[in-house]
């Protein structure tokens, strides 16, 4: 309230998100950020799908790699029946460098560069 007694209208808040991508197959809790090329985004999900985000000019729309991260095991794989991307984590120092920690404690190191 204003001292004269009058009430400040308030200003309705955009809640909707800006952006919404449905291509995960299923849930997952997996996301970061990177510290060193700004607005990048890397998630991952519990059938152990990966997906790097890359901003446009701008920042209003996102490119979007993906992978599956089953493709990374080889035939005798620990982790092959239930490869759940549990965390994500990018380099500090290297902005094409990120880690994921799978549900069977497996730790992979990604290098984004590379196809």
């Amino acid at each position: 309230r204003s001292s004269g007694g009058d009430s400040i209208s308030s200003r309705k808040i955009a809640r909707d998100p800006f952006f919404v991508y449905q291509g995960h197959s299923t849930e997952g809790y997996a996301m970061d950020w990177s510290r060193v090329n700004e607005g990048h985004l890397v998630t991952g999900d519990c059938d152990g799908n990966i997906h790097l985000w890359t901003p446009s000019e701008g920042y209003t729309n996102y490119s979007n790699s993906s992978f599956k991260v089953s493709s990374a095991y080889g035939p005798s794989g620990d982790n092959i029946d239930n490869p759940s991307v549990e965390d994500l984590q990018w380099s500090p120092t290297e902005g094409t460098v990120f880690a994921a920690a799978e549900c069977g404690g497996d730790i992979k190191i990604f290098y984004t560069r590379c196809s």
